[in-house]
């Protein structure tokens, strides 16, 4: 078993990572954070290599608080983190997100293996992080995430991503000169299929679709970890979960937009999807 490393874990927004996050802590000595970093502990961070270095330090304090006082910041809804991570709507109808970080009680052995899940922040930095530390990544079928977006009250929904884009000029350049939303989901969604592509081995690059069908096993088998439980997930129909979505249309884009995500899903498991 693998212990007192740190694990890099990120993936596209909306993938499924907050549940894969909280599967992982069902693992033999393994504490699994859920975006216990904010971009407010980068603002005196100028380029990609400063902010690498803060990233090490963020780990390492990380580590020394839970050894020392039994708790680690993460993102939490009342003392606990969440899968849900967004829940009530807001006047335009969007789902709000829920949560906020701070302290959690968490019990670790030592040596213990200590995974961070940041997304946006985590893959624009992902060429360096590979280097420092076990790396981790999760995709999803690009129209499941493409139609959660259209319904959450975050940056994506907007068309902008503010972690990638703080150390990615060329993801703020093109998404800053594009007027058109969807567009610029497309082209969000085509960063980050493209950067886990080239960073990362086939084997470190998960789909949820197997989190989903196999639970944390999946995660285990990624890891170097033996899981017994192979519980899936409960995962509604994507026609269930979004009614009143323009889910053709959202198809139709991704079949003519950017290409990335074929290098993960074909046109027929979107097509699937669509039921």
């Amino acid at each position: 078993m693998v212990s007192g490393v740190n694990w890099v874990f990120t993936g596209i927004p909306r993938a499924g990572t907050s549940v894969s996050t909280r599967l992982m802590n069902g693992l033999r000595n393994t504490v699994a954070l859920n975006e216990p970093l904010q971009l407010t502990d980068f603002e005196d961070c100028a380029d990609a290599e400063a902010a690498q270095q803060r990233i090490r330090e963020r780990y390492a304090a990380i580590r020394e608080q839970i050894e020392l006082s039994g708790t680690a910041p993460a993102v939490n809804v009342a003392g606990a983190q969440s899968d849900a991570r967004v829940l009530s709507g807001n006047q335009a109808g969007l789902r709000r997100p829920q949560g906020q970080v701070s302290d959690i009680p968490v019990s670790a052995p030592p040596g213990f293996r200590l995974v961070v899940k940041q997304n946006a922040l985590f893959t624009a930095l992902l060429h360096r992080l590979a280097g420092q530390a076990e790396c981790l990544a999760l995709v999803r079928n690009p129209l499941e995430v493409l139609a959660s977006w259209q319904t959450v009250d975050l940056p994506v929904n907007r068309g902008r991503l503010p972690g990638g884009e703080r150390y990615d000029s060329q993801l703020a350049g093109v998404l800053g000169a594009e007027a058109d939303t969807l567009r610029r989901q497309l082209y969000i969604l085509d960063w980050f299929y493209g950067r886990f592509r080239h960073c990362l081995p086939a084997a470190r690059i998960l789909r949820f679709e197997d989190v989903a069908r196999y639970g944390v096993a999946t995660l285990a088998q990624a890891m170097g970890e033996e899981a017994q439980d192979s519980t899936p997930l409960d995962v509604s129909p994507l026609a269930e979960r979004y009614v009143g979505l323009e889910l053709d249309g959202l198809l139709q884009a991704l079949l003519t937009g950017p290409k990335a995500w074929r290098d993960f899903y074909t046109q027929a498991d979107c097509e699937r999807a669509l039921g």
